[in-house]
């Protein structure tokens, strides 16, 4: 659950963090250097955060240690 918990985050702050589509590249903050992606690199790399969320919370789901009924 944590996995998906900081994925989560990371992806919300990355998309956050990021600038104006400016000529097909879209900057993202990240201190004094400031990377500067193509439209498509950038929603790939939120798609990978939004995929480590969701295979997260399945992985937890079917792992999990179910408790036992009473």
């Amino acid at each position: 659950m944590i996995a998906s918990v900081a994925s989560g985050i990371a992806g919300v702050i990355f998309f956050l963090a990021s600038g104006k589509n400016v000529e097909g590249c879209v900057p993202v903050w990240m201190g004094f250097g400031s990377p500067c992606f193509a439209t498509g690199t950038y929603w790939a790399i939120l798609a990978v955060f939004a995929a480590i969320a969701i295979l997260a919370i399945v992985a937890n789901t079917v792992f999990r240690e179910k408790a036992p009924q009473a």
